[in-house]
């Protein structure tokens, strides 16, 4: 589909000449490889901040995705009734976006650009970019910080998360939730996970193996002092292989400030928190009927 077919509203893309821009990022742009495979979720299922925030946007919210990749956290708004518009650069991401749109009766409206230096015309109540700022430059960075905020609505919400780095890798994660002062105040609250100030000794940690079956993680390090489980319904990207018709669940378990998630009883990441676990938790009555964050505050020991 040509470029200019793309387009929608004010959202107008000033770039892209170079369409084979992935080659020259880090790592030969890895992602683009998954993009271009209907059997890959190449970044896991909904990010656990936008499980969190759905419950509390408007019925029907305009929401913008920056740098959307293939579309995961789309794929779960759109499903969850908002106005979804998702932005990136690969084009095969768009495309694999679409595709699953459309098998789950959904509408998104993809468009191709370049987040670096597109023109952002119209309001939204959530704007968010995943893995998305560290691939811009400085001066990149303050454009278009200035121009989300500009663009979000009086009480709502910008969503960054941070992740460079590949496949199996360390990396720091930085994520940042901010909300714009008006509209009708914060809708949620944040709560500061019940846990010890401890980490997991790190021989234990080093032992810990992405793919290690959860009966596996426990005979290791004992039974968690807390689990949390975020749960998105329907046809969602898995944590693992393609898109999953049953929908997508996350299990955190906290050993202290060390958390390790899992999914289909199988070890996805581990991570090692320098400041205290928080989560969103909405104040009275959601626009969501299901329940779709199952937060789990059980002591398992």
């Amino acid at each position: 589909m040509p470029q200019e077919d793309r387009e929608m509203g004010k959202l107008k893309d000033r770039g892209l000449r170079d369409q084979r821009w992935y080659e020259k990022e880090a790592y030969g742009g890895f992602w683009e490889l998954g993009y271009r495979n209907l059997n890959v979720s190449t970044m896991g299922g909904p990010s656990t901040e936008v499980i969190e925030l759905a419950p509390v946007l408007s019925p029907g919210a305009r929401v913008l995705d920056l740098g959307c990749g293939e579309g995961r956290n789309s794929l779960y708004l759109a499903g969850r009734g908002f106005d979804v518009t998702a932005v990136d650069r690969s084009a095969a991401g768009i495309r694999k976006l679409e595709h699953f749109a459309s098998l789950a009766g959904v509408k998104v409206t993809g468009i191709v650009a370049d987040v670096a230096t597109m023109d952002i015309e119209d309001d939204y109540e959530l704007i968010m970019g995943h893995g998305l700022l560290h691939y811009l430059s400085v001066d990149e960075v303050r454009y278009l910080l200035t121009a989300v905020k500009d663009r979000t609505v009086d009480g709502g919400y910008l969503k960054w998360d941070s992740h460079p780095g590949i496949g199996m890798h360390h990396h720091p994660n930085e994520k940042m939730i901010a909300v714009k002062p008006g509209g009708l105040g914060l809708p949620f609250v944040v709560e500061t996970l019940p846990m010890s100030n401890t980490h997991l000794d790190s021989s234990l940690f080093s032992r810990i193996e992405i793919g290690m079956a959860e009966s596996q993680l426990e005979s290791l390090c004992g039974k968690p002092e807390y689990v949390n489980t975020f749960v998105a319904p329907g046809l969602q990207f898995g944590p693992f292989h393609g898109v999953k018709d049953t929908g997508f669940a996350l299990h955190q378990w906290y050993y202290g400030m060390t958390m390790v998630e899992i999914s289909e009883h199988v070890v996805r990441a581990k991570n090692s928190f320098k400041s205290s676990p928080a989560r969103l938790v909405a104040k009275g009555p959601t626009n969501l009927k299901e329940n779709l964050i199952m937060q789990n505050a059980k002591n398992a020991t």
